[in-house]
């Protein structure tokens, strides 16, 4: 009963969890899209690890779609190393980065991959959701990150201090990225405590 109990209380706290996220990521994706003064998209992938391969797989919950993109909607996974993929180099080297893509970007990825991608899409900014470690709350070098999370539009960013529209929104992910770091870490201690209290 006393298992049944906590798990009760493990799934709340999930599903409270991911409310938090969908409500603070539309917050975030407005206020990007404010900063850059273009519409945009946002949206989670978390990391999977199949065999030796690390894939960035969308999270279909954690999604704000502002710009309706028809080849998003055939989306599975890509390989953290699939080239000309901006989530995957986030991911690899563990640092927000914004990157205008070029007119011809489709034509850069292998059939399957442009299949997923949206012709149109003009720029993308994601940033590393990191794992923090359980006891000392920093940022633990020693494990991958969680995921990216991602803003993408199909609008140039307007060139009048661009520079500047592009550090803000940024910050404005990598804050976000934190907040999630922080809330996954509160979810590991909380299950670390119920197999603590399990054992005998």
């Amino acid at each position: 009963m006393e298992r049944e109990r906590f798990e009760r209380h493990l799934e709340v706290l999930r599903q409270r969890q991911q409310r938090l996220l969908k409500s603070t990521l539309k917050i975030v994706c407005e206020l990007v899209s404010k900063a850059l003064e273009i519409p945009c998209n946002g949206r989670y992938f978390v990391a999977i690890k199949d065999d030796c391969t690390t894939y960035l797989q969308q999270d279909r919950d954690l999604a704000i779609l502002n710009i309706r993109m028809p080849r998003e909607f055939g989306f599975t996974r890509l390989s953290v190393d699939t080239p000309h993929i901006v989530s995957g180099k986030t991911y690899r080297e563990r640092r927000p980065i914004y990157e205008d893509l070029p007119k011809d970007h489709h034509s850069l990825y292998d059939e399957r991959v442009a299949q997923m991608i949206e012709p149109r899409q003009r720029w993308v900014l994601s940033c590393p959701v990191l794992r923090l470690d359980p006891e000392t709350n920093r940022h633990d070098d020693g494990n991958p990150p969680h995921g990216v999370i991602v803003f993408y539009g199909v609008d140039d960013v307007p060139e009048p201090e661009k520079d500047s529209k592009v550090e803000l929104s940024l910050d404005y992910a990598q804050q976000f990225a934190d907040q999630m770091s922080q809330i996954f870490n509160m979810l590991k201690i909380t299950q670390d405590m119920v197999i603590r209290n399990e054992s005998p």
